[in-house]
């Protein structure tokens, strides 16, 4: 059992009510509904402008309303895919415009890419070599100083 409470309406409520659903009372607000209809009732000389006003707007609304069967619209899809068709095909060519392949960009757009990319990597290769052996030498050459100095302790002590 649905409960409806009636409380009072303002005027600016109620054409807000008409406003946002028409002048039908079918689609108000199930929770302002009867007090929508009750405050029409009371102040005819304000709510009958606005409900005129409302069902102009509804009438010319459901104006376009048109039923339209799945064949009217396959028809339709299959026009305006034709249309397209129709647009982009180059009349030189069977093949659409849009379809085409691409082409390769000339070797003298990609060539100094290529030959950036490859200085890049062989400046990148030379540096960790050169690491490398640095690293190598040093640690050689602490080798060699620890074998030394071990050298030199082991003198002392004889």
């Amino acid at each position: 059992m649905t409960v409806i409470r009636v409380t009072s309406l303002t005027e600016d409520r109620f054409r807000d009510i008409v406003d946002a659903y028409g002048a039908d009372p079918v689609r108000w607000p199930e929770a302002e509904r009867a007090a929508a209809a009750i405050f029409a009732r009371n102040h005819p000389e304000i709510s009958e402008p606005v409900l005129d006003a409302a069902r102009r707007l509804d009438a010319w609304l459901d104006i376009d309303r048109v039923e339209v069967s799945e064949d009217d619209i396959l028809d339709a899809h299959a026009r305006a895919v034709a249309a397209f068709v129709d647009a982009h095909v180059d009349k030189a060519d069977v093949m659409p415009v849009a379809v085409r392949r691409p082409r390769p960009l000339p070797l003298a757009r990609s060539l100094p890419v290529v030959w950036a990319t490859g200085v890049a990597l062989a400046a990148c290769i030379a540096g960790a070599i050169f690491g490398v052996n640095v690293s190598m030498q040093s640690i050689g050459d602490l080798r060699a100083q620890s074998v030394l100095d071990q050298a030199q302790l082991s003198d002392g002590e004889n």
